[in-house]
């Protein structure tokens, strides 16, 4: 074999070697994108709008995925109850206006 036939075969087999490590790298930073997108994290601050980070964040961003927090429930069942208390009048309201008894009751009295 002449000395440019091995030089190519080297070069080609380099080349391969390089595209597929970085075909292996992109994969690995798309599944951690999608990882990260989704699972919640279980604390810390969302991820800011793209327009205010800056380069270097966008960067870090782009490598490990973006951070979405698992969201918590402020409200307990006792704020629903009272919340249902107030619907449930006021559909009684409404149900007596249009009858025609509420208007009536209201001028008895």
């Amino acid at each position: 074999m002449s000395l440019t036939k091995r030089y190519l075969r080297r070069l080609v087999k380099l080349l391969f070697a390089v595209l597929l490590g970085a075909l292996i790298g992109v994969n690995g930073v798309a599944f951690m994108q999608v990882w990260a997108i989704t699972h919640f994290a279980e604390s810390g601050k969302r991820t800011a709008r793209p327009e205010r980070l800056s380069v270097f964040d966008k960067i870090t961003i782009l490598l490990s995925g973006v951070n979405i927090p698992r969201p918590q429930n402020r409200r307990t069942p006792a704020d629903l109850v009272l919340l249902m208390r107030h619907i449930t009048s006021l559909v009684q309201t409404l149900r007596r206006w249009r009858r025609g008894t509420y208007l009536e009751r209201r001028r008895c009295r």
